[in-house]
């Protein structure tokens, strides 16, 4: 008999498998979206665990606890909600991550050994540590408040491009970046760059910073330089053949000297 009761009992434990939803706003988008039927809290841990991609952009969300359940996402979109921390370590699978325009001070990514685009500007972010997603190509942080970047524990050998600017920093280390095309760390507290490793870069914008040397002897494809507003004494050109934009007023060598032999 108690046999037959557990049997008879197990269908409904189960189906009772439900994972917590403190939020109301983000449980209604579940419903919206037909993974739940009723706002109380909780919804059934089997009708979101398998879900690849969940967009929640603008819906007034202040906490996406529960996030954690949704093990199959490889697209998150959050943007411009009102969520002030976010923890998707447990989101394995995550590909793109995108988490703009929100109030964020806390955002873990630890566990996202397969993020290849990050996305999370306009936040009041402190620090980013990004040292264990080396499948990262794309990284926005810009209009932070960041102080700490990290970035150098691992190699990146795919990093293409890094937006930071409008941040604190004092210092970047690029020298995991051998495919990096694009830097714009423009506005920002950064004395020290060194880019001799970055080879591949065709775009670099370091404009209102503290930089006192800038050696881009081996870049040999930069399409486009601005350093204005730095502390610059000279500025060497002679191996970036290819220059078609620069922006270098406000240091302490002629700018317009240079334009010149590049017609620019």
């Amino acid at each position: 008999m108690k046999k037959l009761l557990f049997l008879l009992m197990f269908p409904i434990i189960g189906f009772s498998q439900y994972t917590f939803i403190p939020d109301h706003n983000f449980e209604q988008v579940l419903i919206d979206l037909g993974h739940d039927d009723i706002v109380d809290g909780k919804v059934i841990t089997a009708n979101i665990n398998s879900l690849d991609t969940l967009i929640v952009h603008e819906k007034s969300i202040s906490n996406l606890k529960g996030i954690e359940a949704f093990t199959s996402l490889t697209f998150l979109g959050c943007i411009n909600t009102q969520i002030t921390s976010l923890d998707v370590s447990k989101n394995t699978a995550l590909i793109e991550l995108y988490c703009g325009d929100n109030q964020l001070k806390k955002l873990d990514v630890s566990g996202c050994l397969s993020l290849t685009t990050f996305k999370c500007s306009n936040n009041q972010l402190i620090s980013l540590d990004v040292s264990h997603n080396t499948a990262l190509t794309k990284l926005e942080c810009r209009d932070n408040q960041l102080k700490s970047l990290l970035l150098s524990k691992n190699t990146y050998p795919s990093l293409a491009r890094i937006k930071c600017m409008n941040n604190q920093l004092k210092s970047l280390d690029l020298s995991s970046f051998i495919a990096l095309t694009h830097l714009y760390c423009s506005d920002n507290q950064i004395t020290k760059l060194n880019v001799s490793k970055n080879t591949s870069l065709t775009h670099l914008f370091i404009g209102d910073n503290k930089v006192k040397k800038l050696n881009i002897s081996k870049n040999l494809f930069l399409h486009s330089l601005g350093c204005d507003n730095n502390q610059l004494s000279k500025l060497d050109t002679r191996n970036n053949k290819g220059l078609k934009t620069l922006r270098c007023d406000n240091n302490k060598f002629d700018c317009d000297a240079i334009k010149a032999k590049y017609s620019l």
